[in-house]
């Protein structure tokens, strides 16, 4: 080997390489997408090219359903001066026993049903993992092979 250092010889050689070529298709395939991008319906493309009025009356929708949540909320806070606090607070309280019975149920559930197995579904699961990196592997590896041999 002569004295030139490794990175010269190979950018000297990757220099003498011609360029690479487009595929015929690319520049009919990126011609159909722009076609098919800008004859789509307005309200198939990002909002901000969406014409200025539907913009304007996006917005202003928008406006009006945040608005009216407003004042939903409002008018709820309104119904509870209305129907006096210990009302409420029943129905609060029955709400939160429900919420407080679902959770403890389901916590039975879990210590009873899956605290004994989670064992054993942490194996299986880190065996199926292992199966699907090996079969994909193979895959690949076939995939390479036939490949090569065309």
């Amino acid at each position: 080997m002569n004295g030139d250092d490794p990175e010269s010889l190979i950018h000297r050689r990757l220099s003498q390489l011609p360029p690479p070529r487009a595929p015929r298709t690319l520049v009919p395939r990126v011609m159909a997408r722009v076609r098919k991008r800008r004859q789509s319906p307005w309200y198939a493309k990002p909002w901000i090219a969406w014409p200025r009025v539907w913009q304007v009356v996006s917005v202003t929708l928008l406006l009006g359903l945040c608005s009216m949540a407003w004042y939903v909320f409002e008018g709820a806070r309104g119904l509870f001066d209305f129907y006096g606090a210990t009302r409420v607070e029943t129905s609060i309280i029955a709400v939160t026993d429900t919420v407080a019975a679902l959770a403890e149920s389901a916590r039975i559930l879990r210590r009873v049903i899956l605290e004994p197995i989670a064992g054993h579904l942490m194996i299986v699961m880190v065996v199926v993992c292992m199966a699907s990196a090996l079969l994909g592997a193979a895959l690949a590896r076939l995939l390479q092979e036939r490949e090569a041999g065309r």
